[in-house]
């Protein structure tokens, strides 16, 4: 199976595709989540998520969509395992990784970046580095995004300090790990897997779903 990533932006799941969305989703705990959050836009963020990961596992051939959980909460298909997933969403963006091995994938809207955080989540190294970058706050998401993918590439999450190893673009030497990054609408998306394979990149809409035909990103 090739690595894919499937991308969203949920802003039209209003009136009846929303309620179309919500009665479709196979996951009766995400449902729930969806009723208990407060905020429109949170509602439509995390159903849409919903929907794009049902669909793409679907894709995949998966028949039973029973989730099941690591250590750390890493969700993972109970009859399928095969078939490995990971799913962010930020704004109004949400992706889906799907491939035939471990997979982690992050998506960061642009924002303001505070020094405590950077001293927090980087390394020495990686704070040199990014102190040379023309732009900051760019360049910060793309370190984060990477950490982030690669963490959940493992299941680890943040149970391990961010701090503690390095992504620098120029060194991809996290083994057994790769990264391939994109921006999409001006979201920094990055999926990181085992191997080198290049990730093919699709977008995606409810609830008719466009064919796979990978985007000019």
């Amino acid at each position: 199976m090739a690595v894919k990533c499937y991308y969203f932006d949920v802003s039209a799941l209003t009136g009846a595709q929303y309620d179309t969305a919500l009665a479709a989703l196979p996951w009766e705990e995400r449902r729930q989540r969806v009723g208990r959050l407060v905020q429109p836009e949170a509602r439509r963020l995390t159903l849409g998520a919903g929907a794009l990961l049902a669909w793409a596992l679907r894709q995949a051939g998966a028949e039973d969509l029973t989730l099941a959980y690591g250590d750390n909460g890493k969700p993972r298909l109970a009859h399928h395992p095969d078939i490995h997933f990971n799913l962010s969403h930020s704004g109004t963006m949400a992706v889906c990784a799907v491939a035939d091995r471990a997979v982690g994938v992050d998506v960061e809207r642009p924002r303001r970046v505070d020094d405590a955080p950077v001293r927090r989540v980087l390394t020495a190294e990686e704070q040199s580095w990014l102190a040379g970058q023309p732009d900051r706050e760019a360049a910060f998401i793309r370190l984060w995004t990477r950490k982030e993918s690669f963490l959940k590439l493992t299941g680890e999450g943040l149970s391990r300090a961010p701090g503690s190893f390095s992504v620098l673009p120029q060194a991809d030497d996290i083994a057994p790990a790769g990264f391939d990054e994109r921006v999409i609408s001006d979201y920094r998306v990055c999926v990181c897997c085992e191997g080198a394979d290049t990730t093919l990149f699709f977008p995606w809409e409810f609830p008719a779903p466009q064919a796979e035909t990978q985007a000019d990103i």
